[in-house]
């Protein structure tokens, strides 16, 4: 019989993620959102919720979505009963904003300004395929990853009508508390000692008592044979031996196969006695082998659940940040790039040694991956950050500019030499998945 306590814990104190399904939007796009990569599947967390009492649901970047209570209405503003179906797509790497395709621009002072996000997301909702809404005076919470927990990001929504985005206030970061409890659950499974859940001999000297035990009640105890109850030596057996009792019940009192008590009565007084299961010498000795092995395996499953839980919290962001929103939509913590040293470049471009007359979108990655700047002639950029091209040919494929590439460009551009020449390189491996297109950015 193996220990199930460990692996119990383990489940118990594990953050619960909401289902993740891999799709693409199906939601028309427009001049502020268009996809490069139409073919490549991005993950959306999907959940159904029940209106009537709503919820909280984790996600494993350790984003929390908080749904109150009556939040949602019908496109004719009836409040809805039925089970709804949201969907949160998130956004944090330089992969997944590339992948969105939602603009980077903000007009600030009548002019182009590119931001820099610390987490976006997209958020949508429906009932039997209908399009909803969030109710009027409902707001839902969302505890958003953030990798950065700087404290001069804005919060923002996306005017899908005029591809413009909207300040709604400012933001504030803290401690993930998702990722800190999945760390507190996996330290707290670490430092509890596997034990054997095999009774032990009877001490001597102790009192020991057969008892007849609904073994329904305590599977655990069912495949020992010749099992018996010892009192606690903490308890006067003098008191229990000599008296006749009418009335006796066991009952457990922990998840240990050692804790129990038994509760006696008769006409005129009642007592309650700690008693724990004892086996013989003989059945120890039959049971120590198998009890060795389970414990063995017990120990590989309990690394191997711990592996798993780490993996998850090195996924999670550091950081969140506390927000509300009363609709759905596109939604962004950003702020816009503060230049060091900046530089203007408007170089020519060529594949296969032609010069590329017409350019398409490219878009110019930088600052850690958390910048998609989109641009169609010339850009300027931060030579103090590490910077990217990405080009999508018309056949699909990915281009590029390394960063070492534009160091060099800017450079030529700071000594005054307008003219510059950038070759592309193009991707050796067609971009699939998101993980294809992280693996390029890592590598130029």
């Amino acid at each position: 019989m193996k220990n199930q306590s460990v692996n119990g814990l383990l489940l118990a104190a594990l953050v619960v993620a909401a289902g993740c399904d891999t799709r693409m939007q199906s939601s028309q796009q427009t001049s502020a959102v268009n996809r490069p990569l139409k073919d490549v599947k991005t993950p959306v967390n999907s959940v159904q919720v029940d209106p009537e009492k709503g919820g909280e649901f984790h996600f494993s970047t350790g984003t929390v979505l908080r749904i109150p209570e009556l939040a949602f209405t019908d496109s004719k503003g009836n409040v809805i009963h039925e089970a709804v179906q949201i969907e949160m797509e998130e956004f944090h790497s330089a992969s997944d904003i590339f992948l969105s395709g939602i603009t980077m621009h903000y007009e600030q002072n009548g002019e182009d300004a590119p931001f820099e996000s610390a987490g976006m997301f997209r958020l949508e909702g429906s009932c039997n395929g209908e399009e909803i809404q969030v109710a009027k005076g409902k707001t839902l919470g969302v505890q958003l990853a953030s990798k950065t927990n700087e404290a001069n990001y804005d919060f923002f929504q996306l005017n899908e009508k005029n591809g413009k985005w909207e300040r709604l206030s400012a933001t504030a970061a803290s401690a993930n508390q998702s990722k800190q409890a999945l760390a507190d659950s996996i330290q707290m499974v670490m430092n509890t000692d596997l034990q054997s859940s095999m009774p032990s001999l009877p001490e001597k000297g102790a009192l020991v008592l057969d008892l007849d035990v609904d073994y329904r009640k305590y599977p655990q105890l069912r495949d020992f044979y010749g099992l018996a109850w010892q009192v606690d030596k903490s308890e006067n057996a003098d008191e229990i031996s000599d008296v006749e009792w009418d009335y006796s019940k066991l009952v457990s009192t922990g998840r240990g196969i050692n804790d129990f008590k038994l509760e006696l009565s008769n006409s005129t007084e009642s007592k309650s006695v700690k008693v724990q299961p004892v086996i013989s010498r003989e059945e120890r000795a039959r049971l120590e082998k198998s009890y060795a092995k389970a414990i063995e395996e017990e120990a590989k499953a309990r690394a191997a659940s711990i592996q798993s839980a780490n993996v998850r919290m090195n996924s999670m962001s550091d950081f969140q940040r506390n927000l509300s929103v009363n609709g759905f939509g596109i939604y962004n913590c950003d702020r816009t790039i503060q230049y060091e040293r900046p530089v203007a470049l408007n170089p020519t471009y060529l594949l296969n040694g032609q010069e590329l007359k017409q350019l398409p979108t490219y878009y110019l990655v930088s600052n850690d991956n958390s910048a998609v700047s989109q641009y169609q002639k010339g850009f300027k950029m931060d030579m103090n950050r590490e910077n990217r091209l990405l080009f999508v040919l018309d056949n699909g494929k990915i281009a590029y500019v390394t960063k070492e590439q534009l160091d060099a460009a800017g450079d030529l551009a700071k000594r005054g030499k307008e003219s510059q020449i950038l070759e592309l390189q193009q991707a050796n491996k067609d971009i699939k998945t998101p993980d294809d297109l992280l693996a390029l950015l890592n590598r130029i």
